[in-house]
């Protein structure tokens, strides 16, 4: 009985794992690279002003990357008014 539980758990799993990576694409820059910054709308104001909320960008840039430090994160060359950390997950 354990082994057919443990049999239908493994194909269970691998079917998850198949629908997660069908949508699921690699990204990979270079220290140079140009690159689009995501940002909460209503809650981040710091990189590029608006007066109105509704009305604002969902992504910001192009910023440079300055440096890679690991293999998804990234540190940014922000605008020298921004107060956020200039350090950023790929996702």
């Amino acid at each position: 009985m354990q082994a057919l539980v443990k049999q239908h758990l493994l194909r269970a799993q691998a079917r998850m794992k198949k629908q997660v990576d069908k949508g699921h694409i690699e990204h990979t820059f270079v220290v140079g690279d140009m690159v689009f910054l995501k940002l909460q709308l209503f809650i981040q104001s710091s990189v590029a002003r608006c007066s109105h909320n509704k009305l604002r960008f969902k992504f910001f840039g192009p910023y440079k990357i300055i440096q890679c430090i690991r293999a998804m994160i990234y540190k940014l060359e922000l605008p020298s008014f921004a107060t956020i950390h200039d350090v950023f997950h790929v996702s």
